[in-house]
């Protein structure tokens, strides 16, 4: 799948989107309505080819202004998601999860995430005048 948009590379922090792979189809989008509504946004697609992808992962996760979590069964399982997500709370991000789908949530990303600011996407109505919720929720 081709990613929509190119992540930012200039010195002003942005939103560090942390996802699954798997859920690209679902993300890619909202990417573009993100950056459409004048967001900077950095994903993995940033990562400089030949570089250490967790040096560089953590830099921009350090200078973030927003930490975006697109949570679904898949990210919940996966190692790096974990990961940055434990890092961002580590840095005291501002972290905003974004609920793709109902998901059940190990006891340790309970824990961690329970006093988060949370966005229930699947429970969102979106129409063509409207645009993206999420757009307009993210600061």
């Amino acid at each position: 799948m081709q990613r929509p948009v190119t992540a930012y590379e200039g010195p002003q922090p942005c939103t560090f989107i942390c996802y699954s792979h798997e859920d690209a189809p679902v993300i890619y989008p909202e990417l573009e309505l993100l950056t459409d509504a004048g967001l900077k946004v950095w994903y993995d697609e940033g990562i400089s080819p030949g570089s250490e992808w967790n040096e560089q992962l953590a830099a921009r996760i350090e200078d973030c202004t927003v930490f975006l979590f697109f949570l679904s069964r898949r990210s919940a399982v996966s190692d790096h998601c974990r990961s940055e997500v434990n890092f961002a709370l580590d840095q005291r991000c501002t972290v905003l999860v974004v609920h793709l789908e109902e998901t059940q949530l190990s006891p340790g990303l309970r824990l961690a995430l329970g006093t988060r600011q949370m966005i229930l996407r699947y429970e969102l109505r979106r129409t063509p005048t409207r645009g993206s919720s999420l757009a307009r929720s993210a600061p």
